[in-house]
């Protein structure tokens, strides 16, 4: 069973965004259902990669996008992005160092600043862009 299942509740009004999201929630998912089936250890590696190389693609657009129409709280946006590719890097980097039980802290992390940051955060933006023609 998924751990987040996309409802209505997430969307910014934007589908490119919003498909980007439910991305980010898959991943979460499966990270979730690796765990449930007693296998997080074998699938995290790949996971954090697709987590490192995802966020970048990911928060790099939103950035760009809410650069191109002067979003008025993007210093503040930009800052929490940071932050998660902060946490994603640090994570990465214990794994490779040989830290390999890291399952139930990165799912939760990538889960809870997921949602916080949808339902808490991009959601601010999305009145700005929709009013700027942003589709």
């Amino acid at each position: 069973m998924a751990l987040i299942t996309w409802n209505e509740r997430f969307s910014v009004s934007i589908p490119q965004i919003d498909q980007q999201h439910k991305k980010w929630i898959d991943i979460v998912n499966r990270l979730h259902e690796a765990m449930a089936a007693g296998k997080g250890n074998e699938v995290i590696g790949a996971v954090l990669l697709e987590m490192v190389n995802y966020s970048k693609m990911h928060l790099d657009f939103e950035e760009k996008l809410l650069t191109q129409h002067s979003y008025p709280d993007l210093a503040a946006h930009k800052l929490q992005h940071d932050v998660l590719r902060k946490r994603i890097h640090e994570v990465y980097q214990k794994y490779q160092a040989g830290n390999k039980f890291l399952t139930l802290d990165v799912m939760n992390m990538l889960k809870d600043w997921l949602l916080q940051h949808i339902e808490g955060v991009d959601k601010k933006y999305s009145s700005h862009l929709v009013a700027r023609g942003v589709q």
